[in-house]
């Protein structure tokens, strides 16, 4: 009995490994993408990058930290023509308000008040005019954006 539950848990074991791994993808091949992002001449501190496509292209975003962005090719873009996203958030320093968290309890109501701002103008980003061309072996691409 034990010996037939030994093999019926190993049997299910592999049958159930099996789907973890997930599907392979199997499109157009993707690419990495690096750079950089400036805001009124300095490194961007912090925020995220978005590489819009149309059609069958791969979508893609990334951290921005230090001015620096790197998406790796296993979860990159397609080669292809993109619209580029740039959003940052910063703390509207209201009262009570912590840098570090984006909402705050407010003690009269107990409800959450976002207390941050878009500090990136709506043309680098809900109303991109960036773009950019994206394929393997590129050079790092370079943000420069300003108010």
């Amino acid at each position: 009995m034990c010996r037939c539950v030994c093999v019926i848990t190993t049997v299910l074991a592999l049958i159930s490994s099996v789907g973890c791994g997930g599907a392979s993808y199997e499109g157009p091949p993707r690419v990495a993408v690096t750079g950089t992002v400036n805001f009124n001449g300095q490194p961007l501190a912090e925020g995220n990058i978005f590489f819009v496509g149309d059609g069958e292209l791969r979508q893609a975003d990334g951290v921005i930290a230090n001015g620096k962005f790197e998406i790796p090719e296993d979860v990159g873009p397609n080669a292809g023509s993109y619209q580029v996203r740039i959003l940052s958030y910063q703390s509207a320093g209201g009262a009570g308000a912590d840098a570090g968290d984006s909402e705050v309890g407010s003690e009269e109501t107990d409800e959450l008040v976002d207390d941050t701002r878009q500090i990136i103008p709506a043309m680098y980003n809900q109303q991109t005019s960036l773009t950019a061309e994206v394929s393997d072996g590129m050079e790092p691409l370079v943000f420069d954006l300003s108010q």
